[in-house]
Parts: structure tokens; C-alpha cells; sequence
């Protein structure tokens, strides 16, 4: 499919999203070019609220994501662009990129109210996975290792803004290589 536009959409398990949802999945595209997903709300699915996946050419803005079991997935895409997104109260990842380059993830907040990451990045190691994550917030409630360690060159992160709420370090000592200008706040 070509020039998929979701905008201003709701999809919301209204009762105990926690509890009683089915929904798998909220707003999902696959195998598309050109993909906005923009203004809209996702609440309370089993799985990502917003997914797409085997993509290019990739937005998705402006949109707010809370009580899923995860936030935003971007799987197997290229030249995405996520920013401007509040994503919170979710119970695993608030954020996910599987595989895929040149894609960018900025000005957006990440709060995870679960044990998992907020932020997961698969294949890490993979010279073919680029990602600029800059000018986000993440507040999280006490994982220990919240950076993978990238390929070099491969992950580049500015003025991030990392909350952990459990008063943990979070990051690994093998990751700080790969890391800009950010901002730790960790408390107990």
C-alpha cells in the first residue's frame, strides 16, 4: 500500500484495558511507503499501540499511546520519524525498533509503569540498524541496563532527559560511549 494516512483516529478498549482487553493491536500499518500516523489516541491494547511494520518513508506524530502493553513499534522499517508523542502507562517497552535505518526518534515522552525497558532496540549490534533518539523524555521505575550497546556510529543520542524514579544508574559503562549531551536524574 502507498500514502496510508491515520489521523485524528481513537482506538480505546474503554473498560479495564488491563483486564478485559482484546485488542491486539491499535493503529496498524504494514508493508507501506509513505505511512502518517498523526493526532490520533490509542488505549488499552495487548500489544503495541502503534505498530508498523516492513515500511518506509515512516511518521508518525502528535499521537498519544497509553495503557498498552507497549507503546510505539517501529519493526523491519526505513526512514522513520517519531516525535512528538506521549506514551505513557504502559506495562513493557515504550518505545521498540526492531531492525531498519535512518530513522529518528525525537521530542517525545516515554513513561513505562512496568518492569520492562522503555525502550528496546533489537539487533543492536547490526550495522544496518540506525537510530538518532534526541530530545526525548524517559521516566522509568528501575531497570539497570536501558542502552544496548551499537554497532560504532551506529545510535547517536543528544539531549536526552533520563528519569529513573527507583534510584538506580541505569546505563551501561559500555554505552556511554555512544552517548551525547544527556541528562541522568536518578533518585530515590
Amino acid at each position: 500500500s502507498k500514502n496510508i494516512v491515520m489521523d485524528t483516529l481513537r482506538a480505546e478498549w474503554t473498560i479495564n484495558p488491563f483486564g478485559t482487553s482484546r485488542m491486539a493491536y491499535g493503529l496498524y500499518p504494514v508493508s507501506s511507503d509513505n505511512v502518517k500516523i498523526v493526532n490520533s489516541k490509542v488505549v488499552g491494547t495487548r500489544d503495541a499501540g502503534v505498530y508498523v511494520g516492513q515500511s518506509t518513508n515512516i511518521l508518525v506524530a502528535n499521537n498519544e499511546v497509553a495503557n498498552n502493553v507497549a507503546g510505539v513499534e517501529i519493526e523491519n522499517s526505513h526512514n522513520a520519524i517519531v516525535e512528538n508523542n506521549l506514551v505513557h502507562d504502559v506495562e513493557g517497552c515504550a518505545f521498540l525498533l526492531h531492525y531498519g535505518h535512518r530513522n529518528e526518534v525525537r521530542n517525545n515522552i516515554f513513561d513505562t509503569r512496568g518492569s520492562s525497558h522503555p525502550f528496546n532496540f533489537r539487533r543492536a549490534d547490526d550495522k544496518e540498524l540506525q537510530v538518532t533518539f534526541e530530545r526525548n523524555i524517559l521516566f522509568d521505575r528501575g531497570r539497570e541496563d536501558w542502552f544496548p550497546k551499537f554497532a560504532e556510529g551506529n545510535f547517536i543520542s543528544d539531549y536526552n532527559l533520563f528519569w529513573d524514579a527507583a534510584g538506580r544508574m541505569p546505563l551501561r559503562k559500555t554505552a556511554l560511549s555512544n552517548l551525547g549531551l544527556n541528562v541522568l536524574v536518578s533518585l530515590r
